[in-house]
């Protein structure tokens, strides 16, 4: 079963996805936007990245950042992420295309293993 619906039946998805997403908020750069997607759980846009060392740099950070256990008074979770990541203007012109990369991107981080990244053309 998907972690993330054993979550939803404990009832804790929404407090582990706030906490999440707090994480995002406190440790990233002011400059990027952070937002609360339906199917995948969080859409990150990062402006002005000058080099691959630092769009690399950034996402290892994002992950780091959403690996951090959770917890409350009666469990902790153990988060584990798949990342997507697409590049402007690198692989797409639109935004339209940039999400539909993205995605054939998490849909293969989530095929590989736990914890996974995969930049959309590599």
């Amino acid at each position: 079963m998907n972690a993330f619906v054993a979550l939803k039946n404990e009832g804790q998805a929404e407090f582990v996805v706030q906490r999440m997403a707090e994480k995002l908020l406190l440790g990233l750069s002011r400059v990027y936007t952070v937002a609360v997607g339906s199917k995948y759980q969080f859409w990150i846009m990062m402006p002005n990245m000058s080099s691959d060392e630092d769009i690399v740099r950034e996402v290892e950070k994002i992950k780091e950042l959403l690996n951090q256990p959770i917890s409350n008074n009666y469990a902790r979770y153990e988060i584990s992420v798949a990342l997507g990541v697409s590049i402007y203007p690198n692989t797409a012109q639109s935004a339209k295309k940039l999400i539909t990369q993205a995605e054939m991107a998490i849909r293969q981080a989530l095929k590989e293993k736990k914890n996974q990244i995969v930049y959309f053309g590599d």
